[in-house]
């Protein structure tokens, strides 16, 4: 077997998007044979048992079809035969469209109300993380046998391109905002350049090779593209006013 890929699988009919880990080679269908595999509704008739397969070459990624009814990648019509992709490419079969995903590592920046840093946590497609309790202040750790001789009051998921915040419980006395947007339903999902805070706590979801402007507002402290020389997409507030100032991560 080969490298893992993560794949997201968007389903047009339910409104529904996923993320599954695939090693290579892996096969998509509604009775694939492989145990690296993209299963997909079998009700569809115009489905095949294995549709198609994704496979590594020398050149890079390529998809091959083996289906009845043909394969659309990025508007051309694939039977029967090989098409080189990359994750550019979005592969529709029926009413699923399928890309690969290009993943990085996230950087989960943990800052008190006025930016002081209190900590931060890398974590790689596929880990867990904790969210602990200690001394009354929270803390980001990874799931351990050891992190979790603390009280745990929640978890976090990385998938490869969104962070899942599962809080245990919480209320009133612990509000949850995604942007300043109170959240009340868990689990949350925030993607890269979200400022997720928990009861005054700041948890910025940041990428490897990033750079961001924390806005100068005290009301916002969100994070935006640059350059300096503009508003706040999130309050409006000028950018290289005082107190912004920019938010570096290493490759």
């Amino acid at each position: 077997m080969g490298r893992t890929l993560h794949v997201e699988i968007y389903d047009r009919s339910r409104g529904t998007r996923t993320v599954q880990a695939c090693e290579l080679p892996f096969e998509i269908g509604k009775q694939p044979q492989s145990a690296s595999c993209i299963r997909l509704d079998p009700s569809y008739v115009t489905i095949s048992r294995v549709h198609g397969k994704v496979e590594e070459a020398e050149s890079g990624l390529i998809y091959i079809d083996s289906s009845s009814n043909g394969t659309t990648i990025s508007g051309t019509f694939v039977k029967g035969r090989n098409k080189a992709i990359s994750s550019a490419d979005i592969i529709i079969i029926e009413n699923y469209e399928i890309k690969i995903l290009e993943t990085k590592s996230a950087l989960i920046k943990q800052t008190g109300p006025t930016l002081q840093v209190r900590g931060e946590q890398e974590a790689e497609p596929g880990d867990a993380l904790v969210i602990v309790k200690t001394d009354d202040a929270l803390k980001v750790m990874l799931d351990t046998p050891e992190s979790n001789q603390h009280s745990v009051v929640g978890r976090i998921h990385f998938d490869g391109v969104a962070v899942t915040f599962d809080l245990y419980g919480h209320d009133a006395s612990m509000p949850v905002t995604v942007n300043k947007r109170l959240v009340s339903d868990m689990p949350l999902t925030a993607r890269m350049s979200d400022v997720v805070e928990i009861g005054g706590e700041r948890f910025e979801v940041l990428g490897r090779d990033q750079k961001k402007i924390v806005c100068g507002n005290p009301s916002c402290h969100l994070l935006n593209d640059l350059p300096f020389e503009g508003n706040c997409v999130w309050c409006g507030h000028y950018l290289a006013a005082s107190g912004s100032f920019t938010r570096v991560t290493l490759p």
